[in-house]
């Protein structure tokens, strides 16, 4: 009886081989236990190579729910990831030297949040990112030129979408609440100190907006004025975003005048001009195709002129479709307000706020909400195939390589 039980237990488990169970024998009896389940897919968490970035997409507690679900999870170590590398070790992650994602096993995936560093050597791995090549974007042929040379795709985290199109992850909302905080703070500086865009003092991450909204309004107590500010496309998750703080800056104990557009507005273009009577202006909106833009350097020069600070939170610049044509760069935390094209050599010049990772202002609740928005759809990554999710995105890929070999530049 004994001999026949170890018998069909082998049976057993050569047929349940990949349905991760094991079995132990101990006084002669056959005794079946669950036990951990084996390695799925390994998920490479690289480190950020843009200056000041700190977020992650997969914070350290979700990294340990991915590991007991059986994923292997690496982390490259970072020196500027608001969080530190001993605390993914402390969940069980395996740490890596910075930027030996390239090393990795070809079916590993890697997740990141923004750009990878520039190259022209052949991509192989799956690339779950913000890769920001699928409007057009400047150089966005070059880079799937790559993936298509090495075998590699793009997963990528702005297509993350469910069966009505809606995206299922997304910092959109952290970039409204921080392009808010960094747009009144540059300004209320700017009028409290009389400086100007260029001389904007590098700025620093905060622990978290409560902070932060209080810091905004005592600042602003001290001018004597109540400011007026314009956000554009306030319906978005972006402009809700940006009118959170600004409520949660009023209720710190102060005031504000806000005026919210939404597509309607874009669309009346007379109205354009009104954009010159507000002390700031928050583009929020999401650039799908042509659009009149909202100022020009021509508009900019006219006088008087109220307006001062331009944040554009949207950060459209290298598209064809650019909806504020009155900057040219991209800002940074280190030097993050410029001139406004047309107003070079003004006095009161008007300054350009443009960085284009503003969630990394408040790195942990940024990462924190987008993590527990991305964690669910990492489990299931290991049936990128068969995924609806997955699947979606991956065909978004193909098109878009297509459509560039179209232009004959792939």
């Amino acid at each position: 009886r004994k001999v026949r039980s170890r018998m069909r237990a082998t049976s057993f488990l050569l047929r349940a081989g990949g349905r991760r169970r094991s079995f132990l024998v101990g006084n002669g009896l056959l005794d079946v236990k669950m036990q951990r389940r084996s390695l799925k897919t390994h998920l490479w968490i690289r480190d950020e190579i843009k200056s000041e970035e700190g977020r992650t997409p997969v914070i350290p507690d979700h990294a340990k729910e991915l590991l007991e679900q059986g994923y292997k999870v690496t982390v490259e170590k970072s020196n500027q990831r608001c969080f530190k590398d001993e605390e993914y070790a402390a969940v069980g992650c395996n740490i890596a030297e910075h930027g030996t994602w390239r090393q990795a096993p070809r079916d590993t995936v890697i997740l990141g949040v923004k750009e990878l560093p520039k190259s022209s050597e052949p991509l192989i791995h799956r690339h779950v990112y913000f890769a920001h090549v699928y409007k057009y974007q400047q150089n966005w042929t070059q880079l799937l030129e790559q993936f298509d040379k090495g075998g590699g795709s793009i997963l990528d985290l702005e297509y993350l979408v469910d069966d009505q199109n809606r995206r299922l992850c997304a910092f959109s909302r952290m970039a409204g609440v921080a392009g808010m905080g960094v747009g009144l703070l540059t300004w209320v500086r700017s009028k409290l100190y009389n400086i100007k865009p260029e001389e904007q003092q590098p700025l620093h991450p905060y622990p978290n907006r409560a902070t932060l909204a209080k810091e905004l309004a005592d600042s602003i107590n001290k001018l004597d004025f109540t400011p007026t500010l314009l956000i554009i496309g306030r319906l978005g998750r972006v402009g809700s975003g940006a009118r959170d703080l600004a409520q949660e800056v009023i209720d710190a104990g102060t005031q504000l005048n806000i005026i919210e557009w939404d597509k309607e507005h874009t669309l009346d273009v007379s109205s354009f001009n009104k954009l010159l009577t507000y002390d700031l202006v928050f583009n929020c909106i999401n650039l799908s195709g042509p659009i009149t833009p909202f100022l020009t350097p021509e508009a900019l020069q006219q006088k008087p002129r109220r307006l001062s600070t331009i944040v554009d939170i949207s950060c459209d610049l290298t598209s064809p479709y650019n909806p504020l044509p009155v900057y040219d760069v991209i800002t940074t935390f280190k030097q993050p307000v410029v001139r406004a094209l047309g107003t070079e050599q003004d006095e009161d010049p008007v300054g350009v706020v443009s960085i284009d990772h503003l969630p990394t202002f408040l790195p942990r609740e940024s990462s924190e909400g987008f993590s527990r928005d991305l964690l669910p759809l990492l489990m299931n990554i290991e049936n990128d195939t068969t995924d609806p999710v997955w699947v979606r995105a991956k065909e978004k890929f193909v098109q878009k390589v297509a459509e560039a070999k179209k232009l004959n530049t792939v």
